[in-house]
Order: C-alpha cells, then sequence, then structure tokens
C-alpha cells in the first residue's frame, strides 16, 4: 500500500477536474504523522532520502532565533524507523544554536526547502534574507557526511549567479543522476521586462526553471526556464522530479478569485501535462 507523508501543516490540495480509467493511488492514505513528529509551530517542505531520512522545515523550539526573538524557520532531521513508512525516531536540529554558526546549514534568518542528492552526498537548500543573499532567497549546497546516527555538515557555499538571481529562488529538486536542478522562482521570463519608470521589474508569477551541470567544466549551466506550455500564466512551484528520471511532479495555483491549487504530472519531461489522481489532489 503506498504511503502518502503528511506534516501537520500540509495543504490537502482541491480535487483535479477530470478522470483516470486506470488509478494506481486508489489504495493510497494520508497519515498525520502525530504529535511525537509534528509541533505546534510550522512543520512542512519535507523531503525523504533514499533511506527514509525526512528532511524539512520548522520554525519549532530547538530553531535559531530571529531579531525580534522569535524561532527562524531552520532545517530538521528525522531518521526512520527500521524502515518503517510511517515510523519516525524523534526530529532534531543538525545545526542548533549551540553550533554558533559553524555549519552555517541553519542561521538566524530563514531557511527553506531542501532536497537530497540520491548518493545522499549532497543538500541543496533555500537560504533566505542571508547578508549575501543575491534575492529574497537563494540556493545553497551542503556537502552531507554519516557517521551512525551523526549527520555531518560540511562546505555550505551559495549557488552561482547561473541560478540566483536578485529575485526569489527556492524549492530545490535534483535529478538522480545529478546533473539537472529544477527549483521556482518569481523571476521575469524575459530578463528585459521592466516597469515603465526603467528602475524596477515588474511583479512575475513563479514558474519552474531549471540549470544542467556540465561535467567537464564543473559548474552549472545558466538557468532556463521550462516550456510556455508548462510555465503558465498562473504560479509553478514545488517541482519534484521522480527517481525515473521521466516524470516531473509540480503544483499549479490559478489566479484570482478561485485560487485553485492543483497537483500535476508532466510525463517524460514533455509538454504533456497529467492532473494527478482526486484521492491525492483532493477537497480539505
Amino acid at each position: 500500500m503506498k504511503i502518502i507523508y503528511l506534516l501537520l501543516a500540509f495543504l490537502i490540495l482541491p480535487a483535479v477536474a477530470f478522470s483516470q480509467p486506470d488509478n494506481p493511488y486508489k489504495d493510497a492514505q494520508i497519515i498525520n504523522l502525530g504529535k511525537d513528529f509534528n509541533s505546534k509551530e510550522l512543520d512542512y517542505a519535507p523531503y525523504v532520502s533514499t533511506d527514509g531520512t525526512m528532511f524539512f522545515v520548522s520554525n519549532r523550539e530547538g530553531s535559531h532565533k530571529l531579531q525580534d526573538g522569535k524561532f527562524s524557520h531552520d532545517i530538521w532531521v528525522a531518521l526512520n524507523k527500521m524502515n518503517q513508512d510511517t515510523a519516525f525516531y524523534p526530529p532534531f536540529n543538525p545545526d542548533p544554536p549551540e553550533n554558533k554558526g559553524k555549519s552555517n546549514l541553519n542561521t538566524a534568518f530563514n531557511e527553506g526547502a531542501s532536497c537530497i542528492s540520491l548518493d545522499k552526498k549532497v543538500l541543496y537548500f533555500t537560504g533566505c534574507q542571508r547578508p549575501n543573499s543575491l534575492g529574497d532567497c537563494d540556493l545553497y549546497m551542503a556537502i552531507l557526511t554519516y557517521s551512525g546516527d551523526t549527520i555531518g555538515i560540511e562546505k555550505v557555499h551559495q549557488m552561482s549567479r547561473n541560478i540566483n538571481s536578485e529575485h526569489w529562488e527556492s524549492q530545490p529538486s535534483i535529478s538522480p543522476d545529478n546533473t539537472r536542478l529544477y527549483f521556482a522562482s518569481n523571476r521575469p521570463l524575459n530578463p528585459k521586462m521592466i516597469h515603465e519608470n526603467n528602475k524596477q521589474d515588474q511583479p512575475h508569477d513563479m514558474n519552474i526553471w531549471y540549470s544542467d551541470f556540465n561535467t567537464e567544466t564543473n559548474q552549472w549551466q545558466p538557468a532556463v526556464p521550462l516550456p510556455k506550455e508548462i510555465n503558465t500564466t498562473g504560479k509553478e512551484i514545488s517541482p519534484f522530479i521522480a527517481a525515473d528520471n521521466r516524470n516531473l511532479f509540480l503544483l499549479l495555483i490559478g489566479h484570482l478569485p478561485a485560487m485553485v491549487v492543483r497537483i500535476f504530472i508532466i510525463r517524460s519531461l514533455t509538454t504533456r501535462i497529467i492532473g494527478l489522481y482526486p484521492e491525492i489532489s483532493a477537497n480539505p
């Protein structure tokens, strides 16, 4: 039976108005991970590694503190219990305040959505309002090491301008071969789009972008948007590339007043978009 992970702050999505002849998710269950896992604060953006370790974001007690004294949004980790789908040890902060910035993963600013490479060696994550930020939120990388139940974090660094911009970048998803990074951004699809006053970029919807890694130069290439058939006039966010490196999941948020949120699958990375089954993209 397939299990869908659910954190307390997870948004159950409205139904997609279509039918599917053969629904492989008809026996799926949405399960709350419970009070031993979830907190009274925000718990969101879960990402599960190949061994079942869950990385997520929370501003629960034990996170760093912002200048106003409130807890910041930090990256938290929960280890899986004996490969059980919904059984986890209590979450912990892998870079807590007492580290005093030693790793520079979690900071006195806000961190956001992350993803882990298939080999579990590289963490891609979102860092916001940091002193070196190019925009509101940027994408960062970190090397992960393991010793028993201890996760080490090394070589945290900001990704290059080929990926980050003066706008908002977040929600990374790395391909299983580590050569393509998908992410969401509100940068303009056309860099020449500006206000009439010629001083400030126009407000933009969020779209899915990607950057390919050049194995000869060991450099990430300039990011490009997915085709207009996928990046619509709505908001496309939360990309997730499947382990088969063929199917890309994303969220599409429609325009006001409806603001309908739907999960879609892009089959074989073509321009064919398929709505997810109603049992998953369901009415609250």
